[in-house]
């Protein structure tokens, strides 16, 4: 298992600094692979401003000073020309910065998004489908986003202490007291904008109900749910529903934000009082002669830089330390990313294939859905799968699939335990069509085949040949741009209906051109007489291989090799139609019940 039982609420506090450090860290090398021109660009943009920030304090000292004392300010062109110089470098660094930290800010995002992706793909299915798991994912998700202001928060910092020392600078050769009662309004700000909380901490704590939340709104306005909403007049009790759902998921979020208000206002008029001490010793200074009115007034632009520098510094300190909290989401999922699969897979040419004494039961049930399955496939045969719903078929599917692994029990293919294989290699060897098969609406008809086979999703001629197999090529040739159609009026393309799909999905699967074919009940769309024939096209195909077929209507499948009827968890029936019918059995009853509906 993937995950554990580690689930569990997310703290809204702000990070450690031991945290808010291993974030930057993570930030700046998120940004280093994906866009490393870029965060070169930032970090030499970031410097120059820092030296123009210093160069303009000490141009502007200057400049004034001549200024007060009346000297010929002819001579002070120079420098006059370099405060221009300086301001506009500044000022275009700061845009560009700006704009740089926009880009890395995105490129971070969709860098981190892609790597919770790619953990997602390596998950095992059953922990894909557990609920808390899925919560997880959308934590990750929404934390990986948080990283581009981590990283931005992170290379501004250099920007501030370059012009909270460019104020200790300048205030180093006037009044040197300046110096710590300026830091003095700043360290009150400070101690309260620590405890400021991240709202959206909290708000990933009700990641289940904002993905319920998302779902409901799915049906509200998706166009697969359109007609039944309507039909059935359900918008009200889903938009009701939709509304509970987002106020539970937000409570405790606008309540942080009350918090952080109130903190912030508090801090505000604190480093407002704070700063007192410091423009009481100007005045003073000014009164008694001691200050001259250029040192006072650089004194007081210098204690000015000091308290906005050292409060920029906090902020940028503190906003790492409150995302650095949300952003650990993303952190801790891609760290527990399971390992690379080991294993080789088993031979393309397989003799037979023996599941012996399989059990499963899911996550957080009480009962399991197989109970000791015994199944054999040859090479060359045709096996049949039926029995009534609810009895584990396509849950015996995907464990013949290696999608779940049973609780007990093994497979093996020519010997080989596939337990002992990577499940990736094994399902090289199958193509698989399940009744609840994919539909990619907004990619082409051409596409929507060949992503059974990614590596061939080109080739235009094995995808028609897969088509013509499953009966799909005429369908796709009497499209507007034939294989090139986009299979949906919402992409700029056409719909077809669920039989035609199916015949898609059908393809998709003959593509693959496995040892060995699964089909779970596909062809629930189509008509009984079109279903056996399509049952009995993929029998011809697979002689020399092997197919497993799933369905509820046992007359098409009375051609198989064998029979298995699955009751009770168990292969309780084996045999072929003829003697499963002379049995009197499961099958027998099943079959008179089916065969009674069409006489």
């Amino acid at each position: 298992m993937f995950y554990g039982d580690r689930f569990g609420p997310a703290d809204a506090e702000p990070a450690s600094a031991t945290e808010a450090v291993a974030a930057a860290r993570l930030s700046l090398r998120l940004a280093w692979d994906a866009d490393r021109a870029g965060l070169v660009a930032l970090l030499a943009v970031t410097a120059g401003g820092a030296a123009a920030e210093l160069g303009t304090l000490a141009s502007g000292r200057a400049v004034l000073e001549a200024a007060i004392a009346r000297r010929d300010l002819r001579s002070q062109w120079p420098r006059l020309a370099l405060l221009g110089v300086l301001g506009v470098a500044a000022a275009g660094g700061e845009s560009a910065a700006r704009a740089l930290q926009s880009r890395l800010a995105e490129a971070v995002r969709l860098k981190a998004e892609g790597n919770v992706l790619d953990v997602v793909a390596a998950m095992e299915l059953a922990d894909v489908e557990d609920p808390e798991v899925q919560d997880r994912i959308q934590r990750a998700l929404s934390g990986s986003g948080r990283h581009g202001e981590v990283l931005r928060r992170t290379l501004s910092l250099p920007t501030s202490v370059a012009g909270l020392a460019a104020g200790v600078v300048a205030a180093a050769p006037g009044d040197r007291a300046m110096v710590p009662l300026a830091f003095g309004g700043a360290v009150a700000q400070w101690a309260i904008l620590s405890r400021t909380e991240d709202p959206s901490r909290i708000f990933g704590r009700r990641s289940r109900h904002m993905r319920e939340a998302g779902i409901v709104t799915g049906y509200l306005t998706g166009p697969h749910s359109a007609h039944e909403v309507r039909a059935f007049g359900a918008h009200t009790v889903l938009r009701r529903r939709r509304t509970d759902l987002a106020a539970e998921a937000t409570r405790e979020q606008r309540e942080a934000h009350r918090r952080n208000a109130r903190r912030s206002m508090v801090s505000r008029l604190a480093g407002r009082a704070a700063s007192g001490p410091a423009a009481g010793r100007l005045v003073m200074g000014l009164a008694h002669r001691r200050t001259s009115v250029p040192d006072a007034v650089s004194d007081g632009l210098a204690a000015r830089r000091i308290s906005n520098g050292f409060q920029r510094v906090v902020a940028e300190l503190s906003g790492v330390r409150r995302i650095a909290a949300s952003a650990s989401d993303y952190r801790d999922f891609v760290a527990e990313a399971p390992a690379p699969a080991t294993g080789k897979g088993p031979a393309r040419d397989f003799r037979r294939i023996v599941a012996e004494g399989l059990w499963f039961t899911y996550r957080g049930g009480s009962r399991p859905v197989l109970a000791g399955v015994d199944l054999e496939i040859g090479r060359g045969e045709v096996v049949a799968l039926v029995g009534e719903n609810g009895s584990g078929k396509t849950t015996l599917a995907k464990l013949l699939c290696c999608l779940y692994r049973p609780t007990a029990g093994s497979i093996h293919w020519d010997g080989l335990d596939l337990a002992s294989c990577d499940p990736a290699a094994v399902r090289a060897h199958i193509a698989v069509v399940f009744q609840d098969f994919v539909r990619y609406p907004s990619l082409t008809a051409a596409e929507n085949i060949g992503i059974g086979l990614p590596a061939r999703i080109a080739d235009r001629e094995a995808i028609v040949a897969a088509a013509r197999q499953a009966g799909a090529h005429d369908i796709v040739a009497a499209l507007p741009d034939g294989y090139d159609t986009v299979l949906s009026r919402h992409f700029g393309g056409v719909d077809i209906s669920t039989g035609q799909w199916q015949r898609v999905a059908l393809a998709r699967a003959f593509l693959r051109d496995a040892p060995l074919v699964v089909l779970d009940e596909p062809t629930a769309a189509l008509d009984p007489r079109a279903e056996r024939d399509l049952f009995e096209t993929v029998a011809s195909l697979y002689r020399s291989r092997a197919a497993l077929l799933i369905s509820h209507r046992l007359s098409s499948v009375r051609f198989a090799d064998r029979i298995c009827v699955l009751a009770g968890g168990r292969i309780t029936e084996t045999g072929t139609h003829d003697d499963l019918v002379s049995l009197g059995g499961t099958y027998a009853e099943l079959f008179e019940m089916q065969a009674r509906a069409y006489r």
